[in-house]
């Protein structure tokens, strides 16, 4: 149940409420402002996309509650002393949910295809990550090159969900868009045009049942009728609303705002090969120029990195 939660937390940009003590008579109920537009991983781009799929898909490395790095798919990895190979020592007795076993070979697929030209995918961790190859040590080994340094790797690869070979390699785009497959905790059950998202657990998911046996994400655009519905005890987890709107539904019984530390950053970035920006001076006067005892406030934690302190 865990997975589900975080996952669900993650798809709340300004607020998520969830109601407590309904029981299941009914699948866990989410609702968010925009509809899905597709559940193929390499070219989801918003959240309640990617809320979704975290559900479906599993990653070599997760994050845990406290936002730190832990195994997922790749029980450890190592880098070497030139910092630009990562061996990935792959867990053992995972199957995707059509049956396909995961291995080595399922990264290297996995990569290949999230740089497919001709696929033209939208995911961009293989520039952040300098991808050079992907290696096959062994069945359950992977060796990932880039072509520099890149010390966030780990971290980039919480975003690259494994896919199955032969299911991705052998079905077209537009039917893979609709009828994900991965190693998740979910599976999905149905997701007709317009209408809801449907998951339902896998009894064998490799960390074992989740919790909670089904849940559906349901399109609902205005906040003040996710609101209602949540009131109503037709949902059971709302996105997206404004910190007034959520203080005022909390109140109803049963209903709590939860939030969490999350990995967005919001920034201003420098581009040093524009002038006047190429003055060390003018960068200095414009980083002085801020309060960083004042800002952001709010939920929100100042850092001394591009990067969660965690």
């Amino acid at each position: 149940m865990k997975r589900l939660w975080r996952s669900l937390y993650l798809a709340a940009l300004a607020g998520l409420l969830l109601s407590c003590g309904k029981g299941e008579e009914r699948p866990l109920t989410i609702l968010a402002p925009v509809e899905s537009r597709t559940l193929d991983p390499h070219f989801a781009t918003s959240t309640i996309e990617l809320s979704a799929l975290m559900n479906v898909f599993d990653a070599l490395v997760v994050r845990r509650d406290d936002m730190t790095l832990g195994p997922g798919l790749a029980e450890r990895w190592e880098v070497d002393d030139t910092r630009r190979a990562w061996t990935f020592h792959l867990r053992r007795g995972v199957r995707f949910s059509n049956g396909e076993p995961f291995e080595a070979e399922s990264v290297r697929f996995t990569f290949g295809r999230m740089v497919n030209a001709k696929l033209q995918p939208s995911i961009t961790v293989p520039r952040r990550i300098a991808l050079d190859r992907v290696e096959i040590v062994d069945t359950h080994t992977v060796r990932i090159h880039t072509l520099r340094p890149v010390a966030t790797l780990p971290t980039w690869l919480t975003n690259v969900f494994m896919l199955p070979p032969r299911y991705y390699g052998e079905k077209p785009p537009g039917e893979v868009r609709r009828k994900p497959v991965g190693s998740g905790p979910y599976e999905l059950t149905g997701w007709p045009r317009g209408g809801d998202i449907r998951l339902k657990a896998r009894e064998e998911w490799w960390r074992g049942r989740p919790g909670v046996r089904s849940a559906i994400w349901r399109t609902v655009p205005k906040a003040s009728d996710r609101v209602a519905a949540l009131e109503a005890g037709k949902a059971d987890i709302i996105t997206t609303i404004s910190p007034h709107q959520g203080l005022v539904a909390a109140r109803g019984r049963g209903n709590q705002m939860k939030a969490i530390q999350g990995g967005r950053r919001i920034y201003i970035g420098i581009r040093q090969n524009f002038d006047p920006f190429k003055d060390k001076r003018v960068r200095l006067a414009m980083n002085y120029a801020v309060d960083f005892a004042r800002s952001p406030g709010g939920s929100s934690t100042a850092t001394e990195s591009g990067w969660p302190p965690s």
